[in-house]
């Protein structure tokens, strides 16, 4: 028989991670670990190394097919459950079961409940979102979900949840990075109160060589690298952020930004607002908006 590898902490830092209370008055971290594409070979050894450096959010969601190896680190690691912050998602094909989704994803994760869910795309063209967050409503009533939201909503259709359920998202998570910085939709989740995370944070394209000689330059005169440059940006803006990275010597990097002060109306902030091109990382089929 096959002996399961056990897994240790060295030792974990006390997190010092700067929090954001959400409109249902949950508190969330300003940043956490996305795993996403995280290669399964590696992803347990990424968690907890990402414990030890501070981390307590971990995001997910069921169609990345790491939620059993997830669960596996929640019962492992020496924190305690509710030290963890611990976000899944609802599939497109999942939103006429999603009592079902969530109690699979609940036995997977090894968990009671979640600190957030997302309902992962609007999917309109063969979802139903509404009964999806209806659902999510009932499960947050039954507790077990703490705080419910949504991911790659447009205000209208956010608007729309809270017409008909009177409900409103405590999260909108929204592919935003330097070139994609949706100003518009940011400024109404804003004035509804709805805090933004941003996925994919540290995309850039191809940056040109002037573009990214500037980058540097703002890296060097903050003894920072050019991510922990992108990251604060994010931060500066009132985003939470979700980086993630198979490399264990990056987590700390990318969470060592809170001792940096960026002026927000210095230079390079306009030049980073003047980085925007409106370009998604890539677009999305019509059965996922």
């Amino acid at each position: 028989m096959k002996q399961e590898k056990k897994w240790y902490c060295r030792k974990v830092r006390p997190t010092a991670m700067p929090q954001h209370i959400l409109n249902d008055g949950i508190k969330i971290p300003l940043i956490g670990l996305g795993t996403y594409q995280q290669p399964r070979s590696s992803l347990m050894n990424v968690l907890f190394s990402a414990v030890e450096d501070g981390y307590r959010l971990f995001d997910t969601a069921s169609i990345y097919d790491n939620q059993k190896i997830i669960g596996h680190f929640i019962k492992s690691v020496p924190v305690n459950r509710h030290e963890l912050f611990i976000t899944s998602k609802v599939w497109n094909s999942d939103h006429e079961n999603v009592i079902s989704s969530i109690k699979k994803s609940l036995d997977e994760l090894q968990t009671d409940y979640l600190d957030l869910c997302l309902i992962h795309w609007p999917a309109t063209k063969d979802g139903n979102f509404i009964r999806a967050w209806e659902s999510l409503i009932r499960l947050r009533e039954k507790s077990l979900i703490r705080s419910i939201g949504v991911s790659n909503f447009t205000a209208q259709q956010v608007s729309f949840l809270f017409e008909v359920t009177g409900i409103l998202p405590a999260v909108n998570q929204i592919e935003i990075h330097l070139r994609n910085q949706q100003q518009n939709i940011i400024l109404e989740m804003s004035e509804l109160g709805i805090f933004v995370q941003s996925w994919s944070p540290l995309w850039t394209g191809d940056l040109t060589e002037t573009e990214y000689s500037r980058l540097a330059g703002m890296a060097l005169k903050h003894n920072k690298t050019i991510t922990q440059i992108i990251l604060r940006w994010h931060i500066e803006n009132g985003f939470g952020v979700i980086p993630k990275t198979s490399q264990v010597g990056r987590l700390l990097e990318n969470i060592s930004i809170f001792d940096i002060e960026l002026d927000l109306d210095s230079d390079d902030l306009i030049f980073l607002s003047l980085l925007n091109m409106d370009k998604k990382i890539m677009e999305y089929p019509d059965d996922y908006v």
